[in-house]
């Protein structure tokens, strides 16, 4: 989060000029939101928000993903679009060799500021509007979501630094339990990939906008709401039950639970627990401890207060 690529209200105002903005008059970093460099720019024709992809950037990936953005919000989906310069085909521009996407600055403040049942509520409602409505868009240029155990081998050596034999049999044995299990009876589709408190903004006091969608996937829709509960429901304290519930409601309000999700969201809780912490040890650079995350996966042994 935060700002690595450092942008002067000269440049900024260079790049919007791209995209058909003028009259830049400020540039500040936003510390919350995306993986990448976010940057608010004040402008005559209002706020906008500027990010630097630093990570994970694929010129196809941005194109298609702008498309589908574009129409689910043709559709009435709770999402951000990119701007695209005046006739251009995709959203992506280029400043210094780096590639930056524009959209527009919602407002209102974030989940992360402003967190409450109400709000993550609204949360749960927009996510399930999302899920809703992305089965009448064409997804399939998105990568498909690779699950965790298939990642195990390739970060061997990060366990074994950060975890005890012990625990690493245990992740092991929750790994094989998922596999064993697939995602049968799981609905798949276009993913937000990263819905946390700060990629959620409130451009109205009960409208939940979901933004940042540079881990979009497809894969199990139920995988969306297990890592929402997960960012939105916990705490230095473990679970908030209330929160649980809150979210649950305002997406089965939207979506009602369909075949076998209700069973398996249990074990789609332990399978985002378990791309959480996969996520911490591939990307040391983000300076976040796996160990909360595997505490947190032990925990889910005992249930979910508000899961049913």
């Amino acid at each position: 989060m935060g700002a690595r690529f450092d942008l002067s209200t000269t440049e900024a105002a260079a790049i919007l000029r791209a995209y058909g903005i003028g009259g830049v008059r400020d540039v500040a970093p936003v510390a919350e939101g995306s993986v990448n460099s976010t940057f608010r720019v004040t402008s005559e024709r209002g706020p906008f928000v500027l990010t630097a992809l630093e990570r994970h950037f694929d010129r196809t990936f941005f194109a298609a993903l702008s498309g589908i953005l574009d129409e689910l919000a043709g559709l009435g989906a709770p999402v951000s679009t990119y701007l695209r310069p005046p006739g251009a085909a995709e959203p992506v521009t280029f400043h210094r060799g780096q590639a930056v996407v524009v959209s527009r600055f919602l407002g209102g403040g974030s989940l992360q500021t402003l967190s409450s049942e109400r709000r993550v509520r609204a949360v749960g409602r927009s996510l399930g509007e999302l899920h809703l409505l992305q089965a009448h868009v064409d997804a399939s240029p998105v990568p498909e979501w690779t699950p965790p155990w298939r990642r195990l081998p390739l970060l061997a050596g990060a366990l074994d630094a950060a975890f005890t034999p012990a625990e690493q049999s245990y992740l092991r044995g929750v790994l094989d339990l998922g596999a064993s299990l697939g995602c049968d009876g799981v609905e798949w589709g276009f993913l937000h990939g990263d819905v946390f408190p700060g990629n959620v903004v409130f451009a109205e006091p009960d409208r939940a906008v979901l933004i940042d969608f540079e881990e979009a996937r497809r894969g199990p829709l139920l995988l969306d709401l297990a890592t929402a509960l997960i960012s939105c429901c916990t705490g230095s304290g473990g679970w908030d039950a209330r929160l649980v519930r809150a979210l649950l409601a305002g997406y089965r309000s939207v979506r009602p639970p369909a075949g076998g999700e209700s069973r398996l969201l249990p074990l789609m809780l332990f399978v985002a627990c378990a791309e959480f912490l996969f996520g911490r040890l591939a990307d040391p650079a983000m300076g976040l401890s796996p160990r909360p995350m595997f505490d947190l996966l032990r925990s889910l042994s005992n249930g979910v207060p508000g899961v049913n």
